[in-house]
């Protein structure tokens, strides 16, 4: 059966529609690898395919004004996330941690990330834009379209390019 496509905000232009509709729909996909990932032996290999396709997505999310300063409620306890959290470093294993640079345009010493926090962290967030997404009102479509963009700028972005940088150097080892 297939899912109906749920009416962007009413002021939108039939570009924005599409941009949030692409949006709304790789996030979906996301959360299910996710919600999934015990059933996936390539769980690995389709995060780092849909990545990139993410991020483009999000880029394109209009600019939107919903009236109000306050945040979105996660859709994601904390029970949850840990749960998300830890099934992720169970299934990523060995190759959870790994190092980056914590800003490109500074001389600091390396950190250690893992790829199960910024993969369970992009979860709650996109999670929780979906939750509000799902309601379909102009409203609370319109909070969770500014709700993922202002938070790919502050957080989960961040994840993202993180471990695309860490998926990129395990396939280039073929470790997934």
């Amino acid at each position: 059966m297939k899912a109906r496509m749920k009416k962007p905000p009413v002021n939108s232009s039939g570009t924005n529609a599409k941009c949030i509709e692409r949006f709304v729909a790789l996030s979906r996909n996301y959360c299910e690898l996710i919600e999934n990932l015990d059933s996936n032996e390539t769980f690995l290999r389709c995060i780092h395919e849909l990545l990139p396709k993410l991020y483009s997505a999000a880029l394109d999310l209009p600019s939107v004004d919903t009236g109000s300063s306050k945040p979105l409620r996660s859709a994601v306890s904390m029970p949850k996330w840990q749960k998300v959290f830890h099934a992720l470093q169970q299934k990523i294993g060995d190759c959870d941690r790994y190092h980056e640079v914590f800003s490109a345009y500074e001389s600091t010493d390396s950190v250690t990330g893992m790829l199960s926090d910024d993969l369970a962290d992009m979860y709650g967030d996109l999670k929780s834009g979906l939750a509000a997404y799902d309601q379909d009102s102009a409203c609370s479509i319109a909070e969770a379209v500014w709700h993922w963009r202002f938070n790919f700028r502050a957080h989960w972005g961040e994840h993202l390019t993180g471990a695309l940088r860490a998926l990129y150097w395990l396939e280039r080892d073929e470790k997934i």
